[in-house]
């Protein structure tokens, strides 16, 4: 059976792939992005996937309800539990710095509706790359 330890292989893998694009995209990593596993299998930190996610990339952090996240994933029938030992609140309490750490800003979307957050990831991209909006008086 396939692990956490080759789920996360995989994922740097393709982390680095995906970030070699040239052309502008939107890549919603999953809320492990930011681990990888020690010899022991514990949660640490993924210098390696951060640094090549924020090398050319715009960074953003969509914090969320914890609770609202919990219940989106246990309704997910191919995703498995991300731990036996701790709650899934520990797991986010322990990650939570190091997705402030990770992201250029922080969208705080606990209480935004989805076009909300579509417009503040806009905003926020506009604003980090100078890029002016489509239909803005100065846009080519």
């Amino acid at each position: 059976a396939r692990g956490w330890h080759e789920f996360r292989e995989i994922e740097t893998a393709v982390v680095h792939r995906v970030t070699q694009f040239t052309e502008w995209q939107l890549i919603d990593c999953g809320g492990g992005v930011v681990v990888d596993l020690d010899s022991e299998g514990q949660e640490i930190f993924s210098a390696s996937k951060v640094e090549a996610l924020r090398k050319d990339s715009v960074v953003l952090y969509l914090q969320r309800d914890v609770g609202f996240l919990e219940q989106k994933i246990r309704g997910d029938q191919n995703r498995p539990d991300l731990s036996e030992e701790k709650s899934f609140s520990q797991i986010m309490q322990r990650r939570d710095p190091w997705y402030r750490e990770a992201a250029h800003d922080v969208i705080d979307a606990r209480d935004l509706r989805k076009h909300q957050i579509a417009g503040a990831v806009l905003e926020k991209y506009y604003a980090a790359t100078g890029i002016l909006p489509p239909g803005h008086p100065d846009a080519n």
